[in-house]
């Protein structure tokens, strides 16, 4: 993710993966839409994914590895640290949560 942002010119504060989602945290200007930011990093990461893994490209049958939607929403900057904190131990943080016994 990094190399990708680097090379589009986006400011990649964090970043971290759960099995069904990820988290991004952008630094964009105003003239960097997070509607473009998002599709640049799909669009890259899904082709550097089937070029690495193309057995993958058979099991899902399309040139697409996430789903259309997305989530996005401004984080004021008085809140950057708490929400990169967030982003960075979200897998910490769901490996002690207490889950009930059935």
């Amino acid at each position: 993710m990094k190399e990708i942002a680097v090379g589009k010119d986006i400011f990649l504060l964090a970043s971290g993966s759960m099995p069904d989602h990820m988290h991004l945290l952008f630094g964009l200007e105003k003239d960097q839409p997070i509607s473009w930011a998002i599709k640049t990093f799909k669009g890259i990461s899904s082709r550097r994914i089937f070029q690495e893994f193309d057995l993958l490209k058979e099991h899902f049958r399309t040139n697409h590895v996430w789903a259309r939607g997305y989530n996005a929403k401004e984080i004021p900057e008085k809140d950057l640290s708490i929400v990169v904190r967030y982003i960075l131990n979200q897998k910490k943080d769901l490996a002690v949560l207490p889950f009930p016994t059935f």
